[in-house]
């Protein structure tokens, strides 16, 4: 054997594993990012002419991601709010009239003290969150207010707005 010979085969080597060892961490950013990209924890909505909003989350199930609009809780009384929610879900919904969609707005009323949730109005959206053309709405709701499960995302969504209340009120003591 040639000493040139091992020389070229051993810096080929050489090089081959720092390549390697740099690619790791790229791969590792890019497989994290790929497998969490649909449920950031902060979202920041930007629409011409639309709402604008820093969504932040409050909650995540198998099925979908909730978030809201700290800036969009608007109370109605003190013990009830007005709120605008963004459900992202991580698998296509069929809609009525065959109305496919990933996401939607919410527009809801929270009550403090009887802990339910009354939806008010609902927009939905052909893409992950709240992005892509929207379907003509936002489609008003006629449902009734419901309790929530001590342990779902609509009793984060409770403890959310409620607590940022409580924050306020102690901010002006």
């Amino acid at each position: 054997m040639n000493t040139t010979e091992i020389t070229f085969k051993s810096v080929r080597w050489v090089l081959i594993s720092i390549a390697m060892v740099f690619s790791l961490p790229v791969a590792a950013y890019y497989g994290i990012h790929e497998f969490y990209a649909t449920a950031p924890n902060i979202v920041y909505y930007q629409r011409l002419n639309e709402l604008n909003a820093k969504w932040e989350k409050v909650g995540e199930t198998d099925d979908f991601a909730e978030y809201l609009d700290p800036d969009q809780i608007i109370a109605k009384d003190e013990a009830t709010f007005y709120v605008v929610a963004m459900r992202n879900y991580f698998d296509t919904q069929k809609g009525a009239e065959e109305l496919d969609y990933f996401s939607k707005i919410l527009e809801e009323e929270i009550d403090c003290i009887n802990r339910t949730i009354k939806p008010k109005k609902v927009t939905f959206f052909k893409e992950k969150l709240a992005k892509g053309d929207f379907s003509e709405g936002p489609f008003a709701m006629r449902g009734k207010a419901f309790h929530v499960s001590p342990k779902s995302v609509g009793n984060r969504k409770i403890e959310y707005v409620c607590s940022k209340k409580e924050n306020k009120d102690k901010q002006f003591i």
